[in-house]
C-alpha cells in the first residue's frame, strides 16, 4: 500500500516522569503506557573524560548501583512488565490499577513500606534478594499470582498482608531473565524413582522462597482460591504448584494463612492412604514448619 508521511513530528507513546523523593529516592509517574509496553530500570555507564581513565570522584565508589523507588504509578493501568531485577528497590507503593494481565514485575528487593497493588493476573513476581513488607497495604494481586520468586527471606509484620484474589500457580511460567521458572525442580531432576511407573514426577511451583517465610502476628498471606492443582504426575495423578520454601516457615498461629486446604510440611508426599492414593504438601518448608497447630 501507499505509505503515509505524518504531517507532524510522531511522538512516543508513554512517557516517564521522576521526581526526587525523601532520602535520595525517586517517585515515578508512567503515563499512556499500554498493555504491550514495559518499564525497564537499567544502569547506565558513568561518564569519563579523555585522560582521565583512571582518575575516580572520591564518592564515586560508593555510589549506589541501584535505584531506589519510592513510589511507582502506571497511570493508565496498563503495562506488560516492570523490569528492575537487580537494578530497583521498592520503598513505597507500586500501582498497576488496570484489569489486564501483567507479564512480570521484577524487583532487587522490596524494603519496609514497599508495596505493590495490581487489578488483575500477574504471571511471574520476581525478588533478587529479600521482600520486607513491614507497613502499608503490603501485596496485593487482585486476580492469579502464577509464580512468586524470593531469592532471600519473605517477611510479613505489623499486620501487612500478601493478599492473592485467586490462585496461585494456576499457569506454569517459564524462565525469565535470569530467574527460573516454574518447572525449577525438574531442571536437574525430572523424576524421582527408577522408572515411570514406580517413580514420582517432579511438580511445578507456585512459589520458590530461597530463605525463611515469616508472618507476625495480625499479617496474613491469603490465596484466595487457593495454591492450583496444575502439576500432572504420572497418567492420572494431579498435584499441586508447590509453594517451596528452602528455609522455614514461621507464623504464631494456623490464622496467619488464608488458603484453602492448606497442606505444609518438610517434604512432598504428605501421605500414602490404604487405596494407595498421594496426599501432597501443597507449601514445603525444607528446615521446618514452626507454626503451632498446623
Amino acid at each position: 500500500g501507499t505509505g503515509v508521511i505524518p504531517s507532524t513530528q510522531v511522538q512516543a507513546i508513554g512517557t516517564v516522569r521522576a521526581y526526587p523523593m525523601p532520602g535520595g529516592s525517586v517517585g515515578l509517574i508512567v503515563d499512556g503506557t499500554t498493555a504491550n509496553m514495559q518499564v525497564v530500570i537499567e544502569r547506565l555507564p558513568f561518564p569519563t573524560r579523555k585522560g582521565y581513565a583512571h582518575s575516580y570522584a572520591y564518592g564515586q565508589s560508593g555510589r549506589s548501583q541501584v535505584l531506589d523507588i519510592s513510589s511507582l504509578n502506571i497511570s493508565s493501568g496498563n503495562i506488560d512488565a516492570v523490569l528492575g531485577y537487580q537494578t530497583a528497590n521498592l520503598s513505597g507503593p507500586l500501582t498497576i490499577g488496570g484489569t489486564n494481565p501483567v507479564d512480570r514485575i521484577a524487583l532487587n528487593s522490596i524494603l519496609p513500606g514497599g508495596s505493590i497493588q495490581v487489578g488483575g493476573t500477574l504471571n511471574t513476581l520476581d525478588v533478587y534478594t529479600g521482600a520486607s513488607l513491614t507497613s502499608g497495604p503490603g501485596i496485593n494481586i487482585a486476580g492469579d499470582l502464577n509464580l512468586l520468586n524470593v531469592g532471600a527471606d519473605l517477611t510479613l509484620s505489623n499486620g501487612t498482608s500478601f493478599t492473592v484474589g485467586r490462585f496461585a500457580g494456576l499457569t506454569p511460567q517459564p524462565p525469565k531473565g535470569t530467574d527460573t521458572g516454574s518447572n525449577i525442580l525438574s531442571l536437574n531432576q525430572a523424576l524421582i524413582g527408577t522408572s515411570t511407573s514406580t517413580g514420582t514426577l517432579v511438580p511445578g511451583v507456585s512459589a520458590y522462597v530461597h530463605g525463611n517465610v515469616t508472618i507476625g502476628a495480625g499479617s496474613v498471606l491469603t490465596i484466595s482460591s487457593g495454591i492450583a492443582n496444575s502439576s500432572i504426575l504420572g497418567t492420572n495423578t494431579v498435584a499441586p504448584s508447590l509453594f517451596l520454601i528452602d528455609g522455614s516457615l514461621n507464623a504464631p498461629s494456623p490464622a496467619s494463612f488464608n488458603i484453602p486446604n492448606l497442606l505444609a510440611g518438610t517434604n512432598l508426599v504428605r501421605t500414602i492412604l490404604p487405596d494407595g492414593t498421594v496426599v501432597y504438601n501443597n507449601m514445603v518448608a525444607r528446615n521446618g514448619v514452626n507454626v503451632p497447630g498446623l
